[in-house]
């Protein structure tokens, strides 16, 4: 029978929602918690996000699409 190799996929959500969560994803990257992150563009603290993610292509990201109209999840476009 093969063997089948297994991979765990851990994404933190929301990255970039607050200067909270971006020091927590940042922290559960450096301590190897983390597979990827979604940015959530819009948000108080996308820009810290989009710069680490820049500064770190060795690690996975992705987008967080946002798709309703409360006042602080608002749509990027």
């Amino acid at each position: 029978m093969p063997s089948r190799e297994l991979q765990l996929i851990v994404n933190a959500d929301d990255f970039g929602q607050s200067d909270d969560t971006v020091e927590a994803t940042i922290e559960c990257f450096e301590a190897g918690a983390l597979t990827s992150a979604s940015v959530i563009p819009g948000m108080p603290a996308t820009e810290r996000a989009v710069e680490f993610a820049r500064a770190h292509a060795e690690l996975g990201f992705g987008v967080h699409l946002t798709l309703c109209a409360e006042p602080l999840w608002r749509p990027v476009s």
